[in-house]
């Protein structure tokens, strides 16, 4: 659907399973391997309690702490009935709504693996068949039908400056000098793949899983490149070079 009465628009978290974009079929995925498979259907099996939202999405945290399930905020970006009479507003929807959806896609099929991204379901669908439970922020279950929302699954990871900021306090400086190096090299690998991040920000944007760092956060990635995207953030790690 591609907008809801005014009066009848649910709110909240609520809001995530109750709207859906229009079919895109740029956006359908290829189905997951066998193997794939079995590890979606273990993580599904579990729980997810409630993590926090941003502007894009709901995050929901898997029992074991090692998963995260983002439902996006689709009453954020889809076009509201009131926008049929502010064409701007309903023309700025639409593109953040492509800008996200095409970021996920890309990252998913050009670089999952440094991204974390398991599996995205950007359209719906009757093939999952699929029931997860999930608990808000106000322990309020919900049972999600996975068909029906829109989400992605992603690897749980320990941001980067947590990350930094510990190690700097335990001064623990080769594992220090060996987290930036890997960071680094990240960040080289997506500019070498030709994809830039229109997102100024790494604090809440780049994470380690294990001694693997990824890139939480693409909802604005994008193809092509940006002048000074390296040295910019590796001019911002300065302060954690010196012990």
């Amino acid at each position: 659907m591609l907008a809801l009465p005014l009066l009848q628009r649910p709110k909240g978290f609520v809001a995530c399973h109750a709207i859906t974009a229009p079919h895109h079929p740029e956006w359908d995925i290829s189905p997951p391997t066998p193997d794939e498979k079995q590890r979606l259907t273990e993580i599904f099996s579990q729980r997810f309690h409630y993590l926090g939202s941003g502007v894009q999405a709901y995050a929901f945290e898997s029992e074991d702490r090692k998963y995260i399930v983002k439902f996006f905020r689709m009453n954020r970006l889809i076009p509201r009935a009131i926008h049929t009479f502010r064409p701007k507003k309903k023309a700025e929807r639409h593109r953040k709504l492509h800008l996200v959806f095409n970021a996920y896609k890309l990252v998913y099929e050009k670089f999952r693996e440094d991204t974390g991204l398991l599996f995205i379901h950007l359209n719906k669908s009757n093939d999952l068949k699929t029931m997860i439970y999930v608990e808000d922020n106000k322990k309020k279950e919900h049972a999600i039908q996975l068909d029906d929302v829109l989400f992605v699954v992603q690897e749980k990871a320990e941001l980067l400056h947590d990350r930094l900021y510990r190690l700097k306090a335990e001064k623990k400086s080769q594992e220090l000098q060996m987290a930036l190096e890997a960071f680094l090299s990240l960040v080289r690998r997506r500019i070498n793949a030709g994809i830039t991040d229109l997102d100024m920000l790494i604090e809440k944007n780049y994470g380690f899983v294990g001694d693997r760092p990824i890139q939480l956060d693409v909802g604005r990635v994008c193809l092509g490149s940006t002048p000074g995207e390296y040295d910019r953030i590796a001019a911002s790690l300065a302060p954690f070079y010196a012990l």
